[in-house]
């Protein structure tokens, strides 16, 4: 059992994108990428709204 190697699919190189496609793919959608936790937002709406 722990001699035996996990299979794993070939990777799909047709689905690897750059960092510049998805972000335009993401402004196309309307979303913001990357995406951003709920902390991270509220610490930039304060210091947004102490300038």
């Amino acid at each position: 059992m722990g001699t035996e190697t996990s299979w794993k699919p070939e990777k799909k190189w047709k689905m690897v994108y750059l960092r510049s496609e998805k972000l335009a793919r993401a402004k196309q959608l309307g979303f913001e990428y990357p995406r951003k936790n709920i902390t991270n937002q509220a610490l930039e709406n304060l210091e947004n709204d102490k300038e």
